[in-house]
């Protein structure tokens, strides 16, 4: 089983890596809020820099970082999409009954610079923060542990349940299924679909049971102490002060 992790390189060591965490979803958040209500094309290319810097300090691979946000790009270009045709103002190209504006570009740009901005410095809080210290963290800022909770289930055991489907599906192919008619295959494919829900299920049942026979009451313990010092107070300042001065400064 080889999946890729989203807190692939949070083990490594950075003055990023150091801060306490609860801090790092603090500024996320807040870099969110003000990502999502910049209007500015500027800011947001500004703000694209800073994080690149703050991941090169992270020591993770800018590649990496910025590819790993490109999964935002087909959702928020759909939107786009209807914003640079259905937008009024000055029509640069026109096909059948349909107009692309300079306005509706703007904004079309605008809306994919926001949600690529947000997704990244989500990449950067993941990327530089065990996933387990992050639930964790969350917990600590007063999150629901129900929320916490189902968050780490699906993390530890969706990889899990893939693999189970890959080998189901290499079952499938070892046995010639493709050669089949194309009613059969659609039965075998139904089968291995209820399959992998079945065993997901009976999984989940023994993984429960286990936890309540383990003394587990609803939240994640884990060994880890959070104390947030001075200097995790002064980088989220600084961190937070330099996006509201980046936003203000392109209105």
């Amino acid at each position: 089983m080889q999946h890729d992790f989203i807190d692939k390189y949070s083990n490594r060591d950075s003055l990023v890596h150091r801060i306490d965490p609860r801090v790092k979803v603090l500024c996320v958040l807040a870099f969110v809020v003000l990502a999502t209500t910049a209007m500015n094309i500027s800011s947001l290319i500004v703000s694209l820099v800073i994080l690149g810097i703050l991941l090169a300090i992270a020591r993770v691979p800018l590649t990496w970082g910025f590819s790993r946000a490109l999964i935002v790009i087909p959702f928020a270009g759909a939107f786009a999409l209807v914003k640079a045709f259905t937008v009024p103002g000055t029509v640069i190209a026109s096909w059948g009954g349909f107009a692309v504006t300079t306005q509706g570009l703007i904004i079309a740009l605008t809306l994919i610079l926001r949600s690529y901005a947000c997704v990244l410095s989500i990449v950067l809080l993941t990327s530089t923060t065990p996933f387990s210290t992050l639930l964790a963290s969350l917990e600590r800022l007063r999150v629901p542990p129900l929320i916490t909770s189902m968050l780490s289930f699906t993390y530890r055991y969706i990889f899990v349940f893939v693999d189970g489907a890959e080998r189901l599906e290499r079952a499938k192919t070892s046995r010639c299924i493709e050669r089949a008619a194309y009613r059969q295959r659609l039965k075998a494919s139904a089968r291995t679909i209820g399959t992998v829900f079945i065993r997901a299920y009976e999984r989940g049942e023994r993984i429960y049971r286990s936890m309540l026979a383990r003394g587990f009451e609803g939240s994640i313990n884990t060994l880890d102490s959070m104390h947030i010092r001075k200097h995790d107070v002064a980088s989220g300042l600084g961190f937070f002060l330099t996006a509201v001065a980046v936003t203000m400064a392109f209105r």
